[in-house]
């Protein structure tokens, strides 16, 4: 005898099923013990490598770098496997002050996003073409970088950073698949391992990130000149700046133009070399 179907419901077909991920049972299995090596390191020195190679049997990793961002102080990295002295001092300079340009850093304590992006997926328009990206970022990062946000509270959060060790230099779709669909369990993971240090303040995301830019051009440059100044530093093309501020892109090159005029300056090399000489040491 059929069994009847409920009402307004209909048999879920082998199509509507989830997609199952392309691994075999030895690799299931490896992966499963995996989860349950990190589970036993909560609460433990060791966590953050543990989580590093969790991710490593997913795709392809050349490095991995894991910083807790809040506003009331400044940037502490937990964890990172960065071997090469150079590229560790960069580390440093980045936690002294560059790290106010970096996406990922924006996209979260700012926008708040949570999840796994590529760079490319939440870099300004303009952003590979920045000296920043090309004299400092480039020289920390070889491949493309994917970031797992974990966002805490209002202007805090963690990011893992992942850089691809693939031949080709890039994460395949498939990869991401995989990042994307462990997520959840190192949201919770690393919640339960550091979410607790961040102790919750009142929302002052906004006023905190314009004071890290006030400093900057500050008894010289107009608010607005500023603002232009911290969106070319961040990435943004003109017509992108326009767009953030409601203002005409030739607005903007004139904002530009007198920025420069009183820094001093007459490029936007230059004008990074300027931001970044106070965080020298």
């Amino acid at each position: 005898m059929t069994k009847a179907l409920h009402p307004g419901k209909r048999s879920r077909s082998r199509a509507d099923a989830p997609a199952r991920l392309p691994w075999n049972e030895v690799a299931v299995t490896a992966f499963a013990e995996a989860c349950a090596g990190l589970v036993r390191c909560v609460d433990n020195a060791d966590f953050a490598a543990h989580l590093a190679a969790l991710l490593a049997r997913l795709a392809p990793v050349r490095s991995v770098v894991m910083t807790i961002y809040d506003l009331g102080s400044p940037p502490r990295t937990l964890y990172h496997d960065v071997a090469d002295e150079d590229v560790a001092g960069n580390i440093t300079l980045y936690i002294q002050g560059a790290f106010k340009l970096d996406p990922f850093f924006l996209a979260c304590v700012i926008d708040r996003r949570c999840g796994v992006f590529r760079l490319r997926e939440i870099a300004p328009d303009n952003f590979t073409r920045t000296p920043y990206f090309l004299t400092f970022y480039r020289r920390l990062r070889m491949g493309e970088e994917a970031g797992l946000i974990v966002p805490w509270r209002a202007g805090a959060g963690l990011v893992i950073s992942l850089e691809s060790g693939a031949a080709d230099g890039k994460y395949a779709a498939a990869e991401m698949s995989l990042l994307r669909a462990v997520f959840p369990l190192v949201r919770a993971a690393v919640t339960r391992q550091w979410g607790g240090e961040v102790q919750r303040q009142p929302d002052r995301t906004a006023a905190v990130v314009a004071a890290l830019f006030a400093s900057f051009g500050e008894g010289r440059l107009s608010k607005r000149e500023q603002e232009v100044v911290r969106l070319i530093l961040q990435g943004h093309s003109s017509l992108s700046i326009g767009e953030t501020l409601g203002i005409a892109a030739g607005t903007v090159k004139i904002h530009r133009k007198h920025a420069y005029q009183k820094l001093g300056v007459s490029t936007q090399a230059q004008l990074f070399q300027r931001f970044m000489t106070p965080l020298l040491p």
